[in-house]
C-alpha cells in the first residue's frame, strides 16, 4: 500500500493493518475510535430485535421519542406573503415527472 495523499474518513482493519497504515500517515494529529465490529453475531436478527423493542414502547415513551425527534427538526422557511404551498411547489419537482404523475403517486400513498 502506498502512502495516501489524504487518509480515508474511516479505516477498518486488524491492529497490525491499522498500525501499518497509521505509520505511513503524515505527522499530524488524528482522531481514533475503537469500534469492536467483531461482536456482531450473524445468528441474531438485529432488525427484528429493534422492531420488537419499538413495538413494546408505551404511549408515554412514543410521545417522548417523538418530542426528541421534533426537537432536532430544523424549521422550514416561511411561505412568501400571499403564496400557498401549492404555489411554491407546483412545477418545481427535481425530476422529470409531471404534476399529474406526482399527484397520482401521492394518491396511491394516501
Amino acid at each position: 500500500m502506498s502512502t495516501p495523499s489524504s487518509p480515508p474518513a474511516v479505516f477498518e482493519g486488524t491492529p497490525d493493518e491499522i498500525a501499518s497504515f497509521v505509520n505511513r500517515l503524515p505527522p499530524k494529529r488524528y482522531h481514533v475510535e475503537d469500534s469492536d465490529l467483531g461482536n456482531l453475531s450473524p445468528e441474531r436478527d438485529y432488525l427484528a430485535e429493534a422492531v420488537g423493542r419499538a413495538r413494546e414502547r408505551t404511549a408515554e415513551q412514543m410521545l417522548a421519542d417523538r418530542a426528541d425527534v421534533l426537537a432536532g427538526v430544523r424549521k422550514g422557511a416561511p411561505l412568501p406573503p400571499g403564496k400557498s404551498l401549492d404555489d411554491v411547489v407546483r412545477g418545481k419537482w427535481p425530476g422529470d415527472e409531471t404534476d399529474e404523475q406526482i399527484r397520482a403517486a401521492l394518491e396511491v400513498l394516501s
